[in-house]
């Protein structure tokens, strides 16, 4: 089985606003502790798909920057995408596509597992965490370092 997701990286960090929380009493006791964030207005933003097996990662599908994703494009190019990666990754194994609830996929989840998806449920938050925001300034920036940390990631992990 193959789980499928795509992940949009922002030059800013990585930020999660609901649980990135410092209890502070100032606004300068807060900054002491990084709780200040610097946002910029037009950020560098680059979409990703991936998918996890048990045989492996397939390779980051990096959108172009006018690409966006809807029904037309996941089915002219992902699926296709996926397809040979899947080949790749199983040989002459059957397998299976597993998409998310995402409104440009329509197949459907298995019953009561909306987040069966390794990738949603631990292998994006731990690319994100792995990437250096200080050297991305630009988007081939961003590419190479969600490159570095996806190379990082051990099998073992995305087995769990």
């Amino acid at each position: 089985m193959m789980f499928t997701d795509e992940k949009l990286f922002n030059r800013n960090g990585y930020l999660k606003s609901k649980n990135d929380v410092i209890w502070a009493n100032s606004k300068s006791e807060a900054d002491v502790d990084n709780g200040i964030y610097a946002k910029e207005k037009f950020p560098v933003l680059f979409m990703v798909a991936r998918g996890a097996t048990w045989n492996g990662l397939t390779t980051p599908y990096f959108f172009e920057t006018d690409e966006h994703l809807n029904g037309e494009m996941y089915s002219r190019k992902l699926l296709s995408f996926y397809k040979v990666e899947g080949d790749r990754l199983f040989g002459d194994q059957n397998w299976c596509l597993q998409q998310d609830g995402a409104i440009s996929h329509t197949n459907r989840w298995p019953p009561n597992s909306p987040e069966l998806n390794p990738l949603d449920y631990s292998i994006w938050d731990s690319i994100n965490k792995n990437i250096d925001y200080e050297k991305v300034q630009t988007k081939d920036d961003l590419e190479k370092e969600i490159m570095k940390s996806w190379k990082s990631i051990d099998m073992d992990y995305v087995r769990q």
